[in-house]
């Protein structure tokens, strides 16, 4: 199945063998050599001062269109735990407001939203918006994956390309 960031995001977060619900969906951090998932940030619903808490890809059994399910409880671990993680955090992997250029430097858009294969946990598209032309990116166009800046071929292979707005007035 395939799903968009957007729809993942706010999605519960469970217990694979009893159903307890642990939270929500607050981000979704990526790796940028593999463009898959490198773990699922969990929406903090006490205060600001509570520590960041994540999922690691390895502890999520599962996406679905309104749950992730998870091994157990002791799948969520502080992001302290996992220095790299927190680093991608840092680097604003998290796949969105992304600038896409190609490799000579023009500008294909700034991502919206992408789609994540539920399977593999693997990115499969970047939608991008440049003023009111909205392409979406196949990720095999994807040449180098920097922080804040997606640079794909220059003949990268776009799915579609649409007005960002439908057609108004009809």
């Amino acid at each position: 199945m395939i799903l968009n960031y957007s729809k993942i995001i706010g999605s519960k977060i469970v217990t694979f063998e009893d159903g307890i619900i642990l939270g929500e969906v607050a981000d979704i951090v990526l790796v940028p050599d593999t463009m898959e998932i490198a773990a699922i940030v969990l929406k903090n619903q006490i205060n600001i001062f509570t520590k960041t808490k994540i999922i690691l890809n390895v502890d999520i059994i599962g996406i679905d269109k309104d749950v992730v399910a998870i091994k157990d409880e002791e799948s969520i671990t502080s992001l302290k735990d996992a220095p790299k993680v927190k680093e991608w955090i840092k680097m604003g992997f998290s796949g969105l407001k992304q600038k896409v250029i190609t490799r000579s430097k023009s500008l294909v858009g700034i991502v919206y939203d992408y789609t994540v294969n539920c399977d593999t946990f693997v990115i499969n598209t970047f939608l991008t918006n440049n003023l009111f032309i909205e392409k979406v990116v196949a990720i095999n166009s994807v040449v180098e994956y920097k922080k804040k800046l997606i640079i794909v071929k220059d003949e990268f292979e776009h799915i579609r390309v649409t007005p960002a707005f439908s057609e108004i007035g009809s």
